[in-house]
């Protein structure tokens, strides 16, 4: 059995980035992070750019904001 596919070579992306864990995608397709501000958080919706090796470089959010990643301890 032959498997055959096409090569895409990406330009590099840059921006902030976060964990994938910390990306939410809703079912309209829209993705969003949460923000962690004081003792609270809030819901900040970001453009995904590019994703590799377990890291999105995203735009919507500023560098040095906190994010919660999800599935940690």
């Amino acid at each position: 059995m032959t498997l055959l596919t096409n090569v895409l070579v990406v330009p590099p992306a840059s921006g902030p980035v976060v964990p994938v864990s910390a990306l939410k995608t809703a079912p309209d397709g829209t993705s969003s992070v949460t923000v962690v501000e004081g003792a609270g958080t809030r819901e900040q919706e970001v453009t995904v750019r590019q994703i590799a090796n377990g890291l999105a470089v995203v735009e919507g959010v500023a560098e040095g904001t906190t994010v919660k990643v999800f599935g940690g301890q």
